[in-house]
């Protein structure tokens, strides 16, 4: 109760709304999405398809691009709530719909509207939340669906063991669930921030020409893209390491991909979320992008091991925990620096990168797999350039040397 008393007034309903939907993020995070990969490896599905699988939810970041245009002309609110509920719609389909091609096409239409609620969350963080209370929240908001996901992914992964073509029943409820809990985004009223907008999409080139001015966000984009290229390579060969090579149960998928990554998930929002009330979001991104290449080391020993489940559930449970900083240093920094009425411009271009990288990533994995180099060699060349990603944004930290830029950078209309 006093933690809520703690909640600047006009945060209050969108910060209701997030927890309200992070219960069905939870149910997603727990009984669908850690499983998907290997249950379509296990039905027949090539190294091709699992690449195609694997770019999925980055064919939904270059969708935020074109869909952050929308905010120009509708409620944030009300897309929010329409992005969730149309993308979780898709999860229907896996009642009907059997084989490996067809687990690609809905996970692929389920992906693209996520995209837009990353779009939009950002958006709606920056126009309900003012930036000392952004931290605290944000931390809040990601904690939930991490720590509802832990029971919802040990008995899924038992039920899958017990009967895998329970999919079919599992995936299709997880989406109607998830779909019901966004409904009260479709509440929240409209900010000054989202209603001081120019009522008409700027055109493409009036985009880039306010991205383009902005010297340092490209710099960080470029620098933050080369840095998280790397693990995108593994993705494609991440079910091949699991399904052929250790052999691992549905249950050991669950627990290192659905218990053991979100608990410690939850425990890096709670470190972090303190850190980044007190520290520059940019070093944060810089330090984590550095250590979370520790997993690709502790994976490449366990392919080469008889058992390496426990060195796998080690290796996410650390990655998860350095993703949860750079998460939300990530989003902070980029609200930081785009400008008063920017946030929808500078979350897309942020988003449009990051799905670059993830399409252009599983192609290198792919290729790689298909010149037989083995999956032990690639875990290591990709901590190799995890490593050096991570070297070059603490340089271009030290290099800056400047805090994020206010939220008074120019907009589009120039005000």
């Amino acid at each position: 109760m006093r933690f809520a008393h703690r909640i600047p007034r006009l945060s209050r309903p969108f910060f209701r709304a997030g927890l309200i939907n992070a219960a069905g993020s939870a149910v997603l995070l727990g009984a669908v999405l850690p499983f998907v990969a290997v249950m379509a490896r296990r039905q027949g599905a090539s190294p091709e398809l699992l690449s195609l699988l694997s770019m999925a939810p980055f064919f939904g970041l270059l969708a935020a691009g074109p869909l952050s245009r929308l905010a120009y002309r509708y409620h944030w609110g009300r897309l929010q709530a329409g992005y969730h509920i149309l993308g979780r719609a898709f999860l229907l389909g896996f009642a009907v719909v059997g084989g490996p091609v067809g687990i690609v096409v809905l996970m692929i239409g389920f992906h693209v509207m996520r995209g837009g609620t990353a779009l939009m969350f950002s958006s709606l963080l920056h126009a309900h939340v003012r930036h000392p209370a952004r931290a605290s929240l944000l931390k809040w908001l990601k904690i939930g669906p991490f720590l509802c996901a832990l029971p919802v992914a040990w008995a899924a992964g038992r039920v899958l063991d017990d009967s895998p073509d329970a999919f079919r029943i599992v995936f299709p409820l997880a989406g109607l669930i998830a779909a019901a809990t966004a409904v009260p985004y479709l509440r929240l009223p409209r900010r000054v921030r989202e209603t001081g907008m120019i009522k008409k999409a700027p055109g493409i080139l009036q985009e880039l020409a306010v991205v383009r001015r902005d010297k340092r966000f490209l710099a960080f984009l470029s620098v933050y893209f080369i840095g998280t290229l790397a693990e995108k390579i593994g993705m494609p060969i991440r079910p091949i390491l699991f399904a052929d090579v250790l052999n691992m149960r549905y249950a050991d998928v669950a627990l290192a991909l659905g218990i053991a990554g979100p608990a410690l998930a939850v425990a890096g929002y709670v470190l972090w979320g303190r850190l980044l009330r007190r520290v520059n979001p940019l070093h944060v991104v810089a330090a984590t992008m550095l250590l979370k290449g520790i997993r690709p080391v502790l994976w490449a020993l366990a392919a080469g091991m008889e058992n390496g489940v426990p060195l796998v559930v080690a290796g996410q449970a650390w990655f998860q925990f350095m993703i949860a900083g750079m998460d939300m240093a990530s989003t902070l920094t980029v609200l930081h620096m785009c400008g008063a009425r920017n946030a929808p411009l500078y979350a897309g271009a942020h988003y449009w990168f990051m799905g670059l990288r993830g399409i252009i990533g599983p192609f290198i994995g792919l290729a790689l797999y298909r010149a037989n180099i083995g999956v032990v060699a690639i875990w290591w060349l990709i901590a190799g350039l995890v490593f050096a990603g991570g070297l070059g944004l603490i340089a271009f930290a030290v290099a800056t040397r400047t805090q994020p830029a206010s939220d008074s950078t120019q907009s589009i209309d120039g005000q």
